[in-house]
This record gives structure tokens, C-alpha cells and sequence, in this order.
């Protein structure tokens, strides 16, 4: 039975068990997600973002360990990369 319990437990997302590194909110972070969702907080573990959405509910999944960012109103824009191998001279 244990042995179950822990094999169900290790497929958990870790997001769901741990809290996450980092915390922006209170801005307006722009999401690109299949609507182009604008929202206030964001959870990042690592170099994963692993929440997002408002202000009350992405605070929720701090701990002491969790730096904590308030944007003051700024926006986050997501970093996207071209890959088309252009050079430019």
C-alpha cells in the first residue's frame, strides 16, 4: 500500500508540492497562452513558471523561502526568441 501511495505521489506536478522560488505581483504580466491573457502574479520554480493568475491566489503558494516581487504597477513581457538563424550585419 505504501508502495502505491508513493508511486501516485511522485506523478503529482512538483508546483502542487513545493512552494515555488520567486513571486512577481501587483503588475500586469502578459501571458502567451492561446488567449494572450494579461494577469497580475506570477510563480516562477526555478526557471519554470509554475502559476499564474491574481494577486491572492499565486501569494497563496509562498513560503519563508519564496522571494517575494512587487511590480508597483510595471509590466512582464515574455522573453521570445527567434530562431530562424538570420544573421544581421
Amino acid at each position: 500500500m505504501t508502495r502505491r501511495l508513493l508511486f501516485l505521489l511522485s506523478w503529482i506536478p512538483f508546483s502542487l508540492t513545493a512552494a515555488p522560488s520567486l513571486i512577481v505581483h501587483g503588475g500586469k504580466i502578459v501571458t502567451v497562452d492561446k488567449d494572450f491573457r494579461i494577469v497580475t502574479a506570477m510563480a516562477v520554480d526555478g526557471e519554470r513558471i509554475v502559476a499564474t493568475g491574481g494577486d491572492a491566489e499565486v501569494l497563496q503558494l509562498k513560503d519563508g523561502n519564496t522571494k517575494v516581487i512587487d511590480l508597483k504597477g510595471r509590466m512582464v513581457l515574455p522573453g521570445l526568441m527567434d530562431s530562424s538563424g538570420r544573421g544581421h550585419a
